[in-house]
């Protein structure tokens, strides 16, 4: 019977979570190898047979594991893009609207510099 596990966690524990989830599954590998080990040649198909079940299950479980440290791993590094203020802005006379447009147009510009080259050419 599987289970799933959902929770929450510190991004800087997840690394170290995972880990001792992957050590877990070495419990999966020496049942193989002790089974292996146990096999004699009268029944050497079902200790390699049982043996098996452990691996696939243990590699099963392993992939599922890289896909998810993956997963943070790129979450980890992605961009996360701008999002809108909550807040309006508020001026009160023409000099601060005027002040905010170009606070506005420069963080614009900003923006549109972050996909450039050094060279001043679009990546793509």
């Amino acid at each position: 019977m599987r289970a799933s596990i959902n929770f929450e966690v510190e991004m800087d524990r997840v690394l170290t979570i995972m880990n001792a989830l992957v050590l877990e599954e070495t419990q999966g590998l020496q049942a193989a190898i002790d089974r292996l080990c146990e096999t004699t040649p009268e029944d050497l198909y079902d200790g390699v047979n049982a043996a098996l079940e452990n691996i696939h299950t243990v590699t099963r479980q392993l992939e599922q594991y890289r896909a998810m440290i993956a997963s943070f791993q790129k979450a980890k590094f992605e961009t996360t893009l701008p999002q809108p203020a909550d807040v309006p802005l508020e001026v009160s006379n023409m000099e601060e609207a005027i002040s905010a447009g170009e606070a506005m147009q420069q963080f614009d510009a900003f923006l549109g510099r972050i996909g450039e080259d050094p060279d001043g050419t679009e990546e793509g």
